[in-house]
């Protein structure tokens, strides 16, 4: 049996975006014609998961606004306190009262899967234990020591695989609590049931910090510029413009070199290299080094 319902952890306080994350929230930034969000909501729906459930909590109005216009199929979890990765899945079990195994899924990352790890992720079988989508790749916060495709431990160091943030969760077992908890600890809880990890082959861009977004966006465009099938799947979903793509300057949205203009308008000012336009101010000074720009909020790398 297919999985048919989704969950996007997109509740945090966004507080590595920096001074734009607290007026903008990092679901929210734009990935070409759509949000982080919203490419969640893609990569979900390509899996058939016709349910799918989004948690808020930082600039919560915003959040919901955006679904109700662009997404409004998609149901909105609420927390007025911040339950973590952990209590924010175990509210969902509980407020949708899903039985089969579901997806989850981080709301700041861009995935694509090889077909063999898409069909081992669809399996609901309420009897398979929750299972953990892993890739080769160096990141320290959620390096994998994996067993017999079995989770035993979580490092710190590099060397094992890392999580990409997708998971296959079997609600059977778990007493969903709503109060804050960890997502290793009261989801997947290596240390008391089986957990399985499956490492696959496929792409990952982490879009989790301004200069991440920045780099990954650049990532982004090489890829979709090379790849003329997901270009065009991109264009069908309505994600990307290619119209809007300038290839030879390697920009999107104006003719300025390098320079990613999601503000919907014309740039009134001339911007560096590696800059990124989400909302321009004419009053605002221009910027000698690279950024990101919000209105009158400026990172500079």
């Amino acid at each position: 049996m297919p999985i048919n319902c989704g969950f996007i952890l997109a509740a945090g306080k966004g507080s590595r975006m920096g001074p734009i994350g607290n007026e903008l929230p990092k679901v929210l930034w734009p990935v070409f014609e759509s949000t982080l969000v919203g490419l969640q909501i893609n990569f979900l729906k390509q899996f058939g998961v016709s349910k799918i459930w989004v948690n808020t909590h930082h600039q919560a109005d915003l959040v919901k606004n955006y679904l109700a216009r662009e997404h409004p199929d998609a149901k909105i979890l609420f927390e007025p306190t911040l339950l973590d990765s952990g209590g924010g899945i175990h509210n969902f079990i509980l407020e949708s009262q899903v039985k089969d195994s579901f997806l989850v899924i981080n709301s700041d990352q861009y995935l694509k899967l090889d077909e063999a790890t898409k069909q081992r992720m669809k399996e609901s079988d309420s009897t398979k234990p929750s299972l953990l989508c892993a890739m080769p790749g160096a990141a320290p916060y959620s390096s994998l020591r994996v067993v017999d495709n079995k989770l035993v431990s979580i490092s710190k160091e590099p060397g094992g695989p890392m999580f990409t943030g997708l998971s296959r969760i079997n609600p059977t077992g778990i007493i969903a609590k709503k109060q804050p908890s960890k997502f290793f600890e009261t989801v997947c809880d290596y240390k008391n049931t089986n957990i399985e990890v499956v490492e696959c082959d496929g792409e990952f861009l982490d879009f989790g910090s301004p200069l991440l977004y920045r780099n990954s966006m650049k990532k982004l465009l090489h890829k979709l510029l090379s790849d003329e099938q997901l270009l065009n799947e991109w264009q069908e979903a309505g994600l990307i413009d290619p119209q809007k793509i300038n290839p030879k300057l390697l920009s999107y949205g104006c003719d300025q070199a390098e320079v990613f203009n999601f503000s919907g308008e014309n740039l009134e000012q001339h911007w560096p290299k590696g800059s990124i336009i989400l909302k321009q101010d004419a009053t605002q000074t221009q910027s000698a080094a690279p950024c990101i720009v919000y209105g009158k909020v400026v990172e500079v790398f």
